[in-house]
């Protein structure tokens, strides 16, 4: 089943919201994500080098599906624009995302799917597995054998039986989704003659989640900020940079 009530993802790891950007914001994120693409800068973490990125981390649409997930103190932490263009051979292994955060602990930590263009099964959609995110532990992981046109090096070993339990996100433009950051996820190559591009934003509760700023960096700096994005306050450290509209 496809979720959509923010009150069952403690159960099943994920929900898609179909409130999100409006056309006109899409259209403005499109722009801006093939800009990137055209100057050949389409680095991670844009919402760190680009206010109109960080803008978009920020927007209140977007933070009130993340507030509903993790309650109202909110920290923004890593950004990605993924693009797989038609008939792309790009696929993402079976994976949880917090293995890849080592400055991140907590367990109240997730990730938003923002679908700049329509997703689905035949474009490449991302699959979740519904509960594998029970008990928040890292799963081992093993070498990917065949790495042509593989994102990750890395994957969780999935069983056909738990495989065939995967749920595909489609979503339209300017929709999101919202998965836990222990949930196994993944997608397929593009074979469609439809590019497919989402960007995807890390979300924490500022109370609960510690992120240590020594090790929290980016291939091109040695210390990435975090973002206090919403709030009252009560969860604002002197390490975080207050960007609360």
């Amino acid at each position: 089943m496809r979720n959509e009530d923010p009150e069952r993802f403690d159960e099943l790891g994920y929900c898609i919201f179909r409130n999100g950007l409006n056309a006109d914001e899409v259209s403005d994120c499109s722009r801006r994500m093939e800009v990137l693409q055209a100057a050949q800068e389409m680095k991670g973490e844009p919402h760190y080098y680009f206010e109109e990125w960080l803008n978009t981390c920020r927007h209140p649409r977007i933070l009130d599906a993340v507030e509903s997930i993790l309650g109202p103190e909110l920290v923004l932490f890593y950004s990605s624009v993924f693009v797989k263009q038609p008939r792309a051979e790009t696929r993402v292994e079976w994976h949880q995302d917090n293995p890849y955060w080592q400055s991140v602990s907590g367990t109240d930590v997730v990730t938003v799917w923002l679908a700049l263009d329509d997703v689905d099964e035949e474009n490449s959609c991302m699959y979740v597995i519904p509960g594998s995110h029970s008990g928040h532990r890292e799963i081992e992981m093993i070498n990917v054998e065949d790495m042509t046109g593989a994102m990750l090096s890395r994957r969780v070993e999935v069983t056909p039986e738990t495989a065939a339990t995967a749920v595909p996100i489609i979503l339209e433009a300017g929709q999101l989704s919202i998965h836990d950051s222990y949930i196994i996820h993944g997608s397929e190559p593009n074979v469609s003659d439809r590019r497919r591009a989402g960007y995807t934003i890390r979300y924490g509760n500022a109370l609960t989640t510690e992120i240590d700023q020594t090790t929290h960096t980016h291939s091109e700096h040695p210390v990435l900020p975090v973002y206090y994005v919403r709030g009252s306050g009560a969860g604002l450290r002197s390490t975080y940079i207050d960007v609360r509209r």
